[in-house]
């Protein structure tokens, strides 16, 4: 594969693409025709907000790698791709390419939606995934909350774009209502944990070139056992929360129900650095 498709890590876009998709079509979509509510988006421009998402993710990939790379020599040599199969300066153009690109289609969704203001959203995801890599990464416990919480964004921002359907759907039928929130909140909750989970993961295997480099990541400041009791704590929160939100009472097809289970769990170990 081309060093260009394995440095935006193509398994996770998908993941992040189907993840929306199954939610946006398969519960909000349904749900709001069957009430007569309009949707903000629609499907056109719901598959250009899809490949925005793409782009934002994909760009936090790539300029994570132009800055990490002194620290990705220490802990995967053999999986460097910036400065081995793509130079730096290049990496870096082809993130430019990739942030203008997410920029046209981040405008034309919110020219389509007459709300302009929109495209901030766009402007700020992608600058705090270059302060995240530049700076927040390498705080303590900071640039973990952060990439947990971006996580939680995959799902949540599709609430954002479509508020005003869903706040006419609390006026119109409170039940069902309640039914799209319990879903896309237990997506962003389950994804923060699990993205909780994985950073403390990641950072007990890369302590040595995050030594190097001086990040105050949570191993490095308060060791490798502490780190285990924290992540072994956040899993047993993660297993309690699924049990939880399996046992609620939302009316949806079995079949639908696994579906969201799965992607429960790729959603949350997609946002791997690898």
């Amino acid at each position: 594969m081309s060093p260009y498709l394995r440095i935006i890590r193509i398994p996770n876009l998908i993941i992040v693409a189907v993840l929306q998709a199954v939610l946006y079509f398969g519960i909000l979509v349904p749900v709001l025709d069957t009430y007569g509510i309009k949707l903000v988006l629609g499907t056109g421009c719901f598959m250009l907000f899809i490949f925005t998402t793409m782009i934002i993710t994909a760009t936090g990939y790539v300029i994570n790698d132009i800055l990490d790379v002194k620290a990705d020599q220490i802990n995967k040599p053999s999986d460097c791709i910036v400065g081995r199969d793509i130079t730096k300066k290049n990496a870096f153009r082809y993130y430019i390419i990739l942030s203008f690109a997410g920029f046209l289609t981040a405008l034309i969704i919110a020219i389509h939606i007459n709300k302009i203001i929109y495209i901030l959203i766009y402007i700020v995801a992608v600058a705090f995934l270059y302060l995240y890599s530049k700076y927040l990464k390498k705080q303590l416990l900071v640039g973990n909350i952060f990439v947990s919480l971006f996580s939680s964004f995959v799902p949540g921002i599709i609430l954002i774009f479509e508020l005003p359907g869903i706040k006419l759907l609390n006026e119109t039928e409170n039940g069902s209502y309640h039914f799209i929130m319990d879903i896309f909140l237990g997506f962003m909750v389950f994804s923060f944990l699990v993205s909780m989970y994985r950073e403390l993961v990641k950072d007990m295997e890369d302590i040595e070139g995050d030594m190097f480099i001086k990040a105050k990541t949570f191993p490095v400041v308060f060791g490798i056992e502490l780190t285990k009791f924290l992540s072994g704590f956040i899993t047993i929160i993660i297993l309690i929360s699924l049990f939880y939100w399996l046992k609620m009472d939302i009316n949806v097809n079995r079949i639908y129900m696994k579906i969201y289970v799965l992607l429960f769990v790729l959603f949350g170990f997609s946002f791997k650095k690898s």
